[in-house]
């Protein structure tokens, strides 16, 4: 079924927009080219993969964002995305007969109203006016001390969850804890990953030369560069911790349900616990003295997106988290952007469709 019934062959570049006056996403073929301020820069690709495998990933969206210099509340940002989401849900519900299972997406600030909503934090009047989400109903669960997330419930039946990447969250995790403006301290231990580069560690990895680089990030959470250096301890704690959270999405194919489950919830109080700790000893100041609160709210967020699943996860539904990750959409979004070099635009993606039609129609099905 088509996504948006009616529309016909037109331009591709210009930005979207709510408000019909202002949207420039579709412009028919034959009205000429676009004013440059009204010229999209930045797109964000919607993908639909499997839950249990990571083989499959099929493009359904391409939403063009306004530059910043005509963006508003209702047509870029973390409203937008939502009301995207929503609609997206929507289509997929009817389609199909019963919701998606979960969505997955970076930490990004446009996503920041889509990982509140899958966590149960979205407030239930910004939800209803959400397609969806605005037939969601939150169920909390009352038997987990210190826990604010509550289930999704579409149509009171059908559980929504997500994710929001353990690749992207570790990461910047890592990043913080080597980088020059803050000393981590995890109980009585310092945390100093310059140790690992007796081990082995690369300078590269270490100085964190290219911040998205998952290898390099692998790498700074890798236990065989330990030593037996007291200098390493700190170090130690921090790897376990992240370990944990771990191996609940990425390794999860090496832990079982229950295991995965106390691994997260585990992490979640050790994080919780050294927060708590930080702010009781250096007050305003605790954040040069552990991890600043975004990361803190990522740890927690991604541990909070695992218990819920297990929690709510349907009978019968394969139970292989590390699917429900970003991570396959956007090795499959590479492919799309690699006949390209530097940064691709969408006017290098168009010309790619009428050199080579075949070839453009399947790259955009795998779009992420």
């Amino acid at each position: 079924m088509s996504l948006r019934p009616g529309h016909r062959l037109g331009y591709i570049g210009g930005h979207h927009s709510a408000d019909p006056d202002q949207d420039f996403s579709f412009v028919p073929a034959g009205n000429g080219s676009l004013p440059e301020d009204r010229l999209s820069k930045l797109c964000v690709h919607f993908a639909v993969t499997l839950v249990d495998s990571n083989c499959h990933v099929y493009g359904v969206d391409l939403l063009p964002r306004a530059p910043k210099a005509v963006a508003s509340d209702s047509t870029n940002g973390a409203k937008r995305t939502i009301e995207e989401y929503g609609f997206l849900f929507d289509v997929i519900t009817r389609a199909n007969g019963v919701p998606p299972v979960s969505g997955s997406w970076d930490g990004g600030g446009s996503n920041l109203h889509v990982n509140g909503c899958m966590l149960g934090l979205l407030s239930s009047d910004t939800m209803a006016s959400i397609p969806f989400f605005k037939h969601c109903s939150k169920k909390p669960i009352d038997t987990i001390p210190c826990w604010i997330y509550k289930g999704i419930l579409y149509e009171n039946e059908h559980w929504v969850g997500g994710n929001n990447d353990s690749n992207h969250v570790f990461k910047r995790f890592t990043h913080h804890l080597c980088c020059g403006v803050r000393v981590v301290e995890w109980g009585s231990l310092v945390v100093n990953l310059s140790c690992l580069v007796r081990g082995g560690l690369s300078i590269r990895a270490l100085a964190v030369e290219d911040i998205q680089s998952d290898a390099d990030m692998a790498r700074r959470l890798n236990c065989g560069y330990l030593s037996e250096d007291w200098s390493c301890f700190g170090t130690m704690v921090a790897q376990f911790a992240a370990s944990l959270l771990i191996s609940a999405w990425t390794s999860s194919d090496q832990f079982g349900f229950e295991e995965a489950t106390s691994n997260a919830l585990m992490a979640y109080y050790m994080v919780l616990l050294q927060t708590q700790q930080s702010m009781a000893k250096y007050g305003k100041e605790w954040e040069k003295h552990f991890l600043p609160s975004q990361n803190v709210r990522a740890l927690l967020d991604l541990a909070g997106h695992a218990v819920l699943a297990a929690h709510f996860w349907p009978h019968g539904t394969p139970w292989r988290p590390r699917c429900r990750q970003e991570a396959p959409i956007e090795r499959h979004f590479g492919q799309v952007k690699s006949f390209s070099r530097g940064t691709p635009s969408l006017k290098d993606g168009g010309l790619r469709i009428a050199n080579d039609p075949f070839k453009a129609t399947t790259g955009l099905c795998n779009v992420g």
